[in-house]
């Protein structure tokens, strides 16, 4: 994901509906941990996850790579949408 490399960065992920199945999982963002999520089997059809990075991690930086990583008898959402909002002003 590219990025700019002087401002913090916020992620913004949107899921699809669950389908019925437990969702549980870590965002990784360049190999580290940058949050956690669970979703259980009956919760709302579509979910919002924001994720903040303060400009400490990626400062100099022009490109971050984003995984998810599911939790034991879980899976990962299922990603509608992703997108990355920075304040950038030239």
């Amino acid at each position: 994901l590219h990025i700019y490399d002087d401002s913090p960065l916020t992620l913004v992920f949107v899921f699809a509906d669950g389908g019925g199945a437990r969702e549980s999982f870590d965002v990784l963002v360049d190999g580290r941990k940058a949050a956690s999520y669970t979703r259980g089997p009956h919760e709302p059809a579509a979910a919002e996850l924001r994720v903040s990075l303060p400009l400490a991690e990626t400062a100099g930086k022009t490109a971050v790579v984003v995984r998810f990583q599911a939790h034991a008898d879980a899976r990962t959402g299922r990603l509608v949408e992703l997108r990355s909002v920075q304040e950038h002003l030239e």
